[in-house]
């Protein structure tokens, strides 16, 4: 669980500052935080899109990079294998 966390942690941080830098970009001025009353068109195709890139680099960590070559888990539990070395 705590690989969840720290990975929704850093990803949020990341994905933070983006529309940020959208914001800086549009007026012209970077500041730390912002508020407005209005939105504009591009807050929810940005939006969108940094939720689904935040989605599809969770389940990347997940399914990907906590998975070897030889595809067995970083804890190292192997498949039973049958005389002949294939996987029952």
């Amino acid at each position: 669980m705590i690989d969840f966390y720290f990975s929704v942690i850093i990803l949020g941080s990341i994905e933070a500052l983006v529309p940020l830098f959208f914001e800086a970009r549009r007026t012209g001025r970077f500041v730390w935080h912002f508020t407005r009353e209005y939105s504009v068109r591009s807050d929810r195709t940005y939006g969108t899109l940094l939720v689904f890139l935040g989605m599809g680099l969770l389940v990347f960590y997940f399914a990907w990079l906590l998975h070897d070559a030889n595809g067995s888990s970083v804890s190292r539990c192997r498949a039973p294998a049958s005389s002949d070395g294939r996987a029952l």
